[in-house]
């Protein structure tokens, strides 16, 4: 904050629905998705925000969907892509994309089975226990950094 003198006024500002919101001063109220701080500001003052999410697994029709913040998580799944259409402006391209080995469709089995990668901010892992007791892992990452994809998953009881 920079005043002349001090000034009274409310700082209101809009808390993600996905978030976790932590702040340096006490907020007096949310209400509508907006936080609001209401006091005297004086030169110098500043206000630090930190909005804190967590892997959260939602449904959707019977089906799984992972989220981390504003973003949906997918599984990639490798593919190869065959340009069927070029055009006049340079690196503009339509592909016919295929899995590159027949897909099988995985399960999600619960939230405890979702993990973040230590120090950073994907991608996600999708750990099982298999009825052998061997451990399969996938990994998700954001949903636009795939081409093809599984976004929802079963749930596996």
């Amino acid at each position: 904050v920079e005043t002349d003198a001090p000034v009274y006024f409310t700082f209101t500002f809009r808390v993600p629905t996905w978030a976790k919101l932590q702040s340096s001063m006490p907020v007096d109220s949310v209400s509508n998705g907006y936080a609001h701080i209401t006091r005297e500001w004086v030169t110098g003052e500043a206000l630090e925000v930190n909005f804190e999410s967590a892997p959260t697994v939602k449904d959707f029709k019977g089906q799984k969907y992972l989220t981390y913040g504003p973003l949906v998580y997918a599984k990639d799944i490798h593919g190869q892509r065959e340009n069927i259409k070029s055009y006049a402006l340079e690196g503009f391209h339509d592909y016919y994309c295929t899995p590159s080995t027949p897909y099988k469709e995985r399960e999600l089995m619960a939230s405890g089975d979702v993990q973040q990668v230590k120090g950073e901010n994907y991608p996600l892992l999708l750990v099982k226990t298999m009825q052998d007791g061997a451990v399969q892992t996938d990994t998700l990452i954001p949903y636009g950094k795939t081409t093809l994809r599984q976004t929802t998953f079963s749930q596996r009881q």
